[in-house]
């Protein structure tokens, strides 16, 4: 019985740690505002993308956003200039024409190159349905 609960304990504390160690991709100054996670978007031919980059003690230098399929392929992407230097928000609005021709599962990856040196990111996984 005690190596069950010692076994159960050390899959529990793994699995603990792997769940945080993912969470901590993500940016807390990035704030994707649409698509939301989840979300099943029902459009055939465009994907509309709203987000918010708000870095503290430091300005964004120039953003990505990239779209990926589950298997990590990536559909479309687009390196956004930035002529942002000392705002302390960057909007981001971004439109893909993307022809949706059955369900697929999306991931959306918003990053920021900052003026510090730093790399932040944001993901978002939603659903495409025709």
């Amino acid at each position: 019985m005690k190596p069950k609960i010692v076994g159960l304990s050390l899959v529990c504390f793994i699995l603990f740690f792997i769940a945080c160690k993912e969470k901590e991709l993500d940016s807390p100054d990035i704030t994707i505002l649409s698509p939301t996670r989840n979300q099943m978007m029902h459009d055939n031919d465009s994907i509309r993308i709203k987000a918010r980059i708000e870095p503290k003690n430091t300005f964004v230098v120039s953003s990505t956003v990239t779209l990926n399929d589950k298997k990590g392929h990536t559909l479309t992407a687009a390196n956004i200039g930035c002529a942002c230097d000392n705002k302390p928000v960057v909007n981001i609005e971004k439109a893909f024409l993307y022809k949706v021709k059955k369900k697929q599962d999306i991931i959306l990856k918003v990053c920021a190159e900052l003026k510090n040196g730093e790399t932040i990111c944001e993901t978002v996984p939603f659903e495409l349905n025709h």
